[in-house]
């Protein structure tokens, strides 16, 4: 199998297993079109070829990989909120004394 199918069975997988549903034909066509159209924001670019993209589809907010050579998602990321630092404590040691130390983030 060449890699632009298994890239296309990754990502259908990858649907299936992180949001429960599976995305066809159309459903991929969509979100290739958002991105090649400038729809969906780029979130990193990880090479010349590789871009990481974050799009919706049918009420999920999900990132993708989109290959630019081939034209084809690679796979699908869940979009996760970044938990907020205020007011979080960690306890450390002391490097010198070996105490624990109280200090915030």
């Amino acid at each position: 199998m060449k890699k632009s199918l298994w890239q296309k069975k990754h990502f259908q997988q990858r649907c299936f297993d992180r949001f429960g549903t599976s995305i066809g034909k159309k459903g991929r066509k969509k979100i290739i079109s958002d991105i090649q159209s400038g729809k969906a924001k780029c979130i990193k670019k990880q090479s010349l070829r590789v871009s990481v993209f974050e799009v919706e589809h049918n009420g999920n907010k999900m990132r993708v990989v989109y290959d630019k050579q081939r034209k084809n998602l690679v796979t699908a990321l869940v979009v996760r909120n970044k938990p907020k630092k205020d007011g979080l404590k960690t306890i450390t040691k002391s490097m010198t004394t070996g105490k624990p130390e109280k200090e915030e983030l």
